[in-house]
């Protein structure tokens, strides 16, 4: 996917991406956006800036995770059957 190894694919996952400081600061704003329900630390909101990511780019992953959310409610509530493989459970 992209050119990841399973193993930075599984981090990315786990909220870090070690592997890239640019994608470090997205995959851990989004792990925080997403488990403290869209309050952002401000601490973090700022490193995702500082590492070249833009307003415009914040604005865009919020939505992603918002379409995301939406489809994850979607799919609880309606039990539709998923149509594509089952991914591997994170160890992280």
């Amino acid at each position: 996917m992209h050119g990841f190894s399973d193993a930075q694919i599984l981090e990315v996952g786990g909220g870090r991406a070690s592997f890239d400081a640019k994608l470090d600061a997205l995959a851990q704003l989004v792990r925080n956006i997403a488990s403290e329900r869209g309050h952002a630390d401000p601490a973090l909101v700022e490193a995702f800036l500082a590492a070249g990511w833009t307003k415009a780019n914040l604005v865009d992953t919020i939505v992603a995770i918002g379409d995301k959310t939406v489809t994850n409610y979607l799919h609880a509530t309606t039990r539709v059957p998923v149509d594509f493989p089952a991914a591997p459970n994170l160890s992280v």
